[in-house]
């Protein structure tokens, strides 16, 4: 469906929380939701276009456009990945199924401003009472950490460099453990063969002795 420049469009907020907007002209506010349905303001495309150079919140997904008109408005405000934007239904769905993959995408988000989306509506649902498994929620709040003060991920970065040096020093020292056992082990061996081959020299020694003394000759007494 073409988009008409001189036609208004819906602009949605599902989220609980206003979210404001601005455009050349003039500031708005889009009231949260309630009771999940969404609040709407109407916009012309120059005015989206307007608010999207603005602001990230049609990036980040905080705000949507209807159904039918979405794709075509996304390709004008060049927003390319628009179908990888969660909803928030799909962010519920995926922080209550908390498998390693829902774990990686949500908490591999690096813009700020999508992630206090996500960690708004986490934060809505423990506030619930909803069943959240405790990998889940530390997964987001390190992430919101991370997010807020920089510092602590390039602490836990080196954290994490320090755990992997140390595990490499364990390794690398058990297998000069067992090379030390192996070469003792050797010299052992070698120490045994030293023995064995001394006490045999020294038997064949004590039987030559004793062949020398038997055979010995006296010497015969001359005669006058």
């Amino acid at each position: 469906m073409a988009i008409q420049k001189e036609k208004t469009y819906l602009v949605l907020n599902y989220c609980n929380s206003p979210v404001g907007v601005a455009t050349r002209t003039d500031s708005f506010i889009i009231n949260g939701a309630e009771d999940g349905v969404p609040t709407s303001m109407a916009f012309t495309i120059d005015e989206l276009q307007q608010i999207n150079n603005n602001s990230k919140v049609f990036k980040t997904g905080r705000l949507r456009f209807e159904t039918e008109y979405e794709k075509e408005i996304y390709e004008v405000l060049r927003i390319h990945n628009w179908e990888s934007i969660l909803t928030n239904t799909q962010i519920e769905e995926k922080i209550l199924n908390s498998n390693k993959e829902n774990i990686e995408e949500l908490t591999q988000i690096e813009d700020a401003r999508y992630f206090n989306r996500i960690y708004g509506i986490f934060i809505g649902l423990r506030n619930a009472g909803v069943d959240i498994s405790s990998k889940m929620e530390n997964a987001l709040m390190l992430r919101y950490k991370e997010l807020v003060n920089p510092k602590f991920k390039i602490e836990r970065k080196k954290a994490d460099e320090s755990s992997v040096n140390v595990s490499q020093l364990k390794s690398e020292n058990e297998s000069m453990k067992e090379q030390i056992a192996e070469m003792q082990k050797m010299m052992e061996q070698f120490k045994s063969m030293i023995v064995e081959n001394g006490k045999g020299e020294s038997s064949d020694g004590q039987k030559e002795k004793s062949v020398n003394k038997g055979t010995k000759s006296t010497k015969p007494k001359e005669t006058k």
